[in-house]
């Protein structure tokens, strides 16, 4: 979140596998951290311009499954935070042609 769009500058292949991690963490606290985090990430993105949105929707095809184990998790927490990060994916997508 405070980043802001500057997160668009990293590697997102670094960043899919420190998020794959954090859904599989042991600490049901860090896999909570992580949806949140996706979760901003769609807020954010949704802000920025047109060539980093194209940009950031290449990384939506690695983050779906990432949510997708959230949803899953047998901690209450880790689902609202990944149904957090859904929601926040839905309203991302309903503007974009491409993710529908």
């Amino acid at each position: 979140e405070t980043l802001g769009t500057d997160f668009l500058l990293f590697d997102f292949q670094e960043v899919t596998e420190i998020l794959v991690k954090g859904a599989h963490h042991l600490n049901r606290f860090v896999r909570e951290i992580t949806f949140f985090v996706i979760e901003e990430m769609y807020k954010i993105s949704d802000k920025c311009g047109e060539e980093d949105q194209k940009r950031f929707i290449e990384l939506c095809d690695d983050l779906i499954p990432i949510t997708a184990i959230g949803l899953a998790d047998n901690w209450s927490q880790v689902r609202f935070a990944a149904s957090c990060a859904t929601r926040a994916f839905y309203l991302f997508a309903k503007s974009k042609e491409e993710l529908r």
